[in-house]
């Protein structure tokens, strides 16, 4: 019996790069297969620490959700016929060298940062901005990577605070 991952994203790009990664040996499930699921804020100041708060806040929601009387979520026969669910989530972005590893967490929100505006900033506003930090600095010391730590946790996590680092890939 396969064991089910909730991919803890409403990003059909994100869900298929990694079921392509992760293979067809589970079941998946994403943010959008679940109703009224919340919206975890990210505000750890690790790639480590968002992903691990998005997977462990969603695997509490949904053990709450499933034994709460007339609760919503994910029953067993949506988890599989298993049972076995796990949590999966992640957070990446852009850590570039000559800004001292920025906007690391805060890649996807990166211009919005300097106008106070709630949310993500539009990919343009984000280059234009990394562009214009970057205006001074050498191509040879234009240097950058791609970070991203992925998270797993049990589904069924009614106290615990914690999960596994799967895989954290810095390139």
């Amino acid at each position: 019996m396969k064991i089910t991952l909730l991919i803890a994203t409403r990003n059909a790009h994100k869900v298929a790069e990694i079921r392509t990664i992760m293979g067809e040996g589970f079941r998946y499930l994403t943010l959008n297969d679940i109703a009224d699921s919340p919206d975890v804020v990210e505000d750890e100041s690790t790639f480590a620490g968002n992903a691990t708060k998005k997977a462990v806040a969603l695997a509490q929601w949904l053990e709450r959700a499933r034994t709460a009387q007339g609760g919503v979520g994910i029953s067993r026969v949506e988890a599989g016929a298993s049972g076995r669910m796990f949590v999966l989530a992640d957070d990446s972005g852009l850590e570039v060298d000559a800004l001292n590893s920025a906007p690391g967490v805060h890649s996807a929100r990166f211009a919005a940062l300097d106008t106070g505006a709630p949310g993500n900033s539009p990919t343009e506003q984000n280059n234009a901005k990394l562009l214009r930090l970057l205006k001074d600095v050498p191509a040879s010391g234009r240097t950058a990577r791609f970070c991203c730590v992925v998270a797993l946790t049990p589904a069924s996590l009614p106290t615990s605070s914690t999960s596994s680092l799967i895989r954290q890939s810095d390139n």
